[in-house]
Formats: C-alpha cells, structure tokens, sequence
C-alpha cells in the first residue's frame, strides 16, 4: 500500500482515513456498541507486539454496523473460531 490516506465524514459524523481496503477509526462506537479505548486495549490481542481488536469485539462491532461487508466478515470470524474450537 503506497501513498496517502484519504479522509472522509462516516454517516454517523466520526472521521475515518482509508485507502484501498483498509479502514481506519479513531472512534468506532454506535448506537449499540459502546466501548472505551482502555476497554479495546484490555481485550486486545497481540501480535508482534502490536495490539489488534479481539474476534469476538470485532464481531460485536460488526454486528453492529450491519453493512453488507461486515456480515460477511462476521460469517468468516464465526468460521473461524468454530474450526479453531475444533482442532
């Protein structure tokens, strides 16, 4: 990925910067799903000491926004954890 983000107002009026598929919050509460940046950094897993949102909050977030892409992705997490409980 090479060059600069772009910005732009979501519907709900908060700022994000993106550029191709990725998307970046600086605050990714709604209506339905409240949570604090110590409460994400609390649940965060981590992966080459950089700290990521958990499956589970990631689905609860999704959830809900409830775009066409993020049901998807919450099909996918769901796929996901259910074959690693497997294993």
């Amino acid at each position: 990925m090479n060059g600069r983000m772009s910005y732009k107002v979501r519907p709900n009026g908060k700022p994000k910067l993106y550029k191709d598929f990725i998307e970046v919050y600086l605050d990714v509460n709604t209506d339905d799903f409240q949570r604090s940046t110590s409460q994400l950094f609390e649940h965060a897993d981590i992966f080459d000491q950089i700290q990521f949102i958990d499956l589970q909050t990631l689905m609860q977030l999704k959830k809900s926004y409830g775009r066409e892409k993020d049901l998807h992705d919450i099909e996918l997490i769901q796929t996901y954890l259910t074959s690693k409980q497997i294993k």
